[in-house]
Order: structure tokens, then C-alpha cells, then sequence
């Protein structure tokens, strides 16, 4: 997790869920959240951070947050009437949870991931009639995590057709491809045209 991310953690509520019943309680909490959010269809900003989130966090050589961008994440969330905060405060809920498992060494909870992500997809749905990049990516690495590789290649080939240089999308669609043939060309493509983008080089060595 990138330093200048974890510095938007600090201005949200700590939740702290066991194993067993983590799924239930995040989706409880989620619930609460939705139900309580000021939405506005015709207000960008929040789909549009999840954008810059996209472009800085996963899309760039160096994957890190510009302090702008979590200054701008910190405005949102001590602003509790902001439209569509909801589905920032569930995505930092989500990062959160899932770097406190890390460091606690405990494997992953594909449930609470796959429930997570729908809830964001299906509220950027009802929201925006779209669902950002950044949350298609999260679902792809979901179904990756609990060995659906199928769903998640499908997620990224999908992501391919309207963004052909999402890198993490290329990078994962690699390592799913099972013909030989064909991995080595996505491969020999990524290391050539972004050799020093932080996926290929920590995925693809």
C-alpha cells in the first residue's frame, strides 16, 4: 500500500471485523452507509477521483498517490453532505480492511471482497450508469483471489476493449492466459512498451 494512501485512512472511522464475521458486518455497515448517502447523479467529482485513483495508484510507472489527490480525499470525507461520498467511504473501509489483514498475515477473504466489490460496482451503476475503471480492476483481482480465473479474465479483456493501455488489466489478462504462445506476446508487449511500470516489474519477472 503506497504511504501518501494510507494517510487518507487516518480521517475515516476504524473498523476492525473477525474473519467469521466480516461479510455480515461490512454488509450491514455498507447498508447504513448507502441508505444515508446524499446522491446526486449529475456530480462527477467522485467518479472522477476514482479516475485520478486509477491513473496514480495502478496506471503509473511508480503507482503513487499524489499528495493533491489525498488532500482532495481528506476534503471529501470530513464533508459528510458531499453527493456520492458513499462509495469513497466504502472503497477507503475496503483498502483498509484489506491492509490490516496483511499485516496481520491472515489469507484472504475472497466473500467479503466479492461483496465489497459488488456493492461498489452496483452503486457506480445506479449512480453514474457506469462503473469506474478502478472498481473493475478491484472485482477482476477478487475473482483472482478466489480462483475464478475465468470471471477475472473476462473483467479484464473487457476493460481492454475501451482502455487498451490499462496496464494492470494487461498485466493480469498475462498471467490468466493459459496458451504459451500467446503469454509470451502479451509479455514481450509489456516489457517493451513499460518495462518500468511497478506491475511488470513486481508480476512479470
Amino acid at each position: 500500500m503506497k504511504k501518501l494512501l494510507l494517510l487518507a485512512f487516518s480521517i475515516i472511522p476504524f473498523f476492525c471485523f473477525s474473519q467469521g464475521s466480516l461479510s455480515q458486518a461490512a454488509a450491514q455497515q455498507y447498508t447504513v452507509i448507502n441508505d444515508n448517502a446524499f446522491i446526486d447523479r449529475d456530480d462527477l467529482r467522485i467518479f472522477n477521483l476514482f479516475e485520478k485513483f486509477y491513473q496514480e495508484t495502478l496506471n503509473s510507472d511508480k503507482g503513487e498517490m499524489s499528495a493533491k489527490t489525498v488532500d482532495e480525499i481528506k476534503t471529501i470525507m470530513a464533508d459528510n453532505n458531499f453527493p456520492n461520498r458513499n462509495l469513497l467511504e466504502i472503497l477507503l473501509m475496503y483498502q483498509d480492511q484489506l491492509r490490516l489483514m496483511a499485516e496481520r498475515n491472515e489469507k484472504p477473504n475472497s466473500s467479503f471482497q466479492i461483496l465489497t466489490t459488488d456493492v461498489l460496482a452496483t452503486q457506480s451503476e445506479k449512480i453514474y450508469g457506469k462503473v469506474p475503471v478502478l472498481i473493475q480492476i478491484y472485482k477482476g483481482e477478487t475473482f483472482m483471489v478466489a480462483y475464478m480465473d475465468d470471471k477475472a479474465q473476462s473483467i479484464f479483456k473487457e476493460i481492454l476493449v475501451t482502455n487498451t493501455d490499462c496496464i494492470p488489466a494487461r498485466v493480469y489478462n498475462c498471467i490468466l492466459t493459459k496458451d504459451k504462445a500467446e503469454k509470451k506476446r502479451l509479455l514481450d508487449a509489456l516489457k517493451k512498451e513499460r518495462p518500468n511500470h511497478w506491475m511488470v516489474k513486481q508480476f512479470l519477472k
